[in-house]
């Protein structure tokens, strides 16, 4: 597998990552798909199914520190993106992000979700659930 250099754990505890940038996963998503070209490209609904055929589902946090990670991976404010999605939705091309409060409620949606993605911005150490990945984005 190829991993472009880049930290990827599989995580069961506690992990120090703060002021870091990363991706976690639900743990069927493919660890190298999580770039931050693929990020952008599925968050501007480009890419809607990993390389495994599972569709991509993007699990968003409304968190300020979280929207601006958002809005450097793809271009757009969060607003702006989700009325893309809602045209894009409408027209029948994907299903739009599922936006959450904070991280334990994007956390808990992506241990359920298979094919879940959200990119997070953390400020604190953070304790995912068994069953998600995380990548560290450069």
């Amino acid at each position: 597998m190829h991993w472009c250099g880049l930290v990827v754990m599989v995580l069961l505890g506690i992990t120090d990552l703060t002021g870091a940038s990363i991706a976690v996963a639900h743990e069927s998503v493919p660890v190298d798909q999580l770039t931050r070209e693929f990020l952008r490209n599925a968050l501007l609904g480009r890419s809607q199914r990993w390389q495994t055929g599972v569709p991509v589902v993007l699990v968003l946090s409304r968190a300020d520190a979280d929207a601006a990670l958002v809005a450097e991976l793809s271009g757009r404010e969060l607003g702006r993106l989700l009325r893309g999605w809602k045209r894009l939705t409408f027209s029948g091309g994907g299903a739009a992000p599922m936006v959450m409060d904070g991280h334990r409620e994007v956390l808990e949606r992506l241990v359920k979700t298979r094919g879940g993605v959200a990119v997070l911005e953390t400020a604190e150490a953070l304790t995912l659930p068994e069953g998600l990945i995380q990548h560290v984005l450069p």
